[in-house]
This record gives structure tokens, C-alpha cells and sequence, in this order.
């Protein structure tokens, strides 16, 4: 296992900044953050003196950035959005695609999967509708939002390799068949653009959604 060291850093250890510190990390996880052995073999050693040493951030929820939009669906714009974002501390982003059409959200995602999977930012595509409710639509197309059939569950079942999250709206008719199929493929399913009421919000809690998208935004 290829290991890289970063050494006499400054970087926050319990709750304090201290300098001198050495990280050993080992198959994509921090092995030790006091490091003082001897430097294992096959080490890569990081001189990271007068610098910090910091976590990076986790974007769950990113439409775009640096003038790009993920609904482009191009190599361009998917680099310029990562590029942005890298720029500012991100380094795993989930791109999200607004309500659209049927067709440019499957386009959408078989450019993730042709694409965007091996980008080493790409975090799963965050899918924000199109089964949201037309009350609570906010800045959302109205004319693109629409309920889930059967057979567009079996499609994104089939891109399902390269979903993360799905924001919908739970009362909609065939959002429990939705949420059941994609927890089923390990895909989070998550409130948002929804008027659901309290039984409602409980019964989706049962078929699979486990999360909320900007609550209180657009969600009663």
C-alpha cells in the first residue's frame, strides 16, 4: 500500500492549531496524525512547512460555478465547476441538476457516466426534481416539474451507479415506488419542493427518504 507523508505541517488537533505536525495517509485514509516513526517504504514525504494543513469541504449541492452549469453536460463545463470549486477548499462535490426535461436529465446522467464518474471530485449526481411539487416549485421550472411513472424509476435504476441523491416531493403519486427502488440501490432520497404534511413526511421516512434539501425553502 502506497503511503504518503505530509510533514511539519500546522493543522488543527483537538480543537487546537499546533505546527510540527506529520500525517502519514495510507489507501485514501489517515493512518496516524502524530507521526514520528521511521518513513515507511514506498512513502511519498510532503514537505508542508509554513503552511496549513486543513479538511477540505463536502458539496452536496452545487448547481455550478466559475460561469459554468452542470446542465450543460459538457466536459468544459463539468471541469470549470470542479476547477471553482477546488479553488475554494471543495474536494468531493455532488454536480446538481435543476427540474428539467425528461430527456436532458437522462442525457444528464449518462454524461456522469461516461464522464463524470471518473473525474476524482465527482461525489454522484444530485438529481433536484423533476418530481417536485408545483406549490412549492421556488425558482424551480414549473412546466418541467412532473410525478415519477414506473418506467422512469426503471431508468434511473439503471444510471443508479451514479446517483447520490434524489430531492422530491413525497406526497406526489409514484414517489413511494421511487423511493423504495432507490433506497434498494443505496441512493439517498431526500425531502425538498414539497408540501408533505407530518403523516406524510413519517410514511416517507419508512419508504426510504432520510434527508431534507434546503428546509423551509420552498418546503412547508
Amino acid at each position: 500500500m502506497r503511503k504518503i507523508l505530509i510533514k511539519n505541517a500546522t493543522a488543527p488537533i483537538n480543537g487546537r492549531l499546533e505546527e510540527g505536525v506529520s500525517v502519514l495517509i495510507g489507501d485514501g485514509k489517515i493512518l496516524e496524525t502524530d507521526f514520528k516513526d521511521t518513513t515507511p517504504e514506498d512513502t511519498e514525504t510532503v514537505n508542508a512547512e509554513g503552511r496549513y494543513l486543513l479538511p477540505s469541504f463536502i458539496e452536496l449541492h452545487a448547481h455550478g460555478g466559475g460561469g459554468f452549469d452542470v446542465a450543460d453536460s459538457t466536459k468544459e463545463a463539468f471541469q470549470g465547476v470542479m476547477d471553482t470549486h477546488l479553488a475554494h477548499g471543495v474536494t468531493l462535490l455532488c454536480p446538481t441538476l435543476v427540474a428539467s426535461e425528461w430527456s436532458k436529465t437522462i442525457e444528464f446522467l449518462k454524461f456522469c457516466d461516461e464522464f463524470g464518474k471518473s473525474h476524482p471530485m465527482f461525489g454522484g449526481a444530485h438529481l433536484e426534481g423533476p418530481f417536485l411539487s408545483p406549490v412549492m416549485c421556488g425558482a424551480q421550472n414549473l412546466s418541467r416539474i412532473i410525478t415519477p411513472t414506473v418506467e422512469m424509476t426503471a431508468e434511473l435504476a439503471e444510471l443508479a451507479s451514479v446517483i447520490s441523491c434524489i430531492t422530491a416531493a413525497p406526497e406526489n403519486e409514484g414517489c413511494e415506488h421511487l423511493a423504495r427502488v432507490m433506497k434498494s440501490k443505496g441512493i439517498s432520497m431526500s425531502v425538498g419542493h414539497s408540501n408533505a404534511d407530518s403523516p406524510t413526511m413519517e410514511k416517507a421516512a419508512e419508504w426510504g427518504f432520510d434527508r431534507v434539501t434546503h428546509l423551509f425553502s420552498s418546503t412547508s
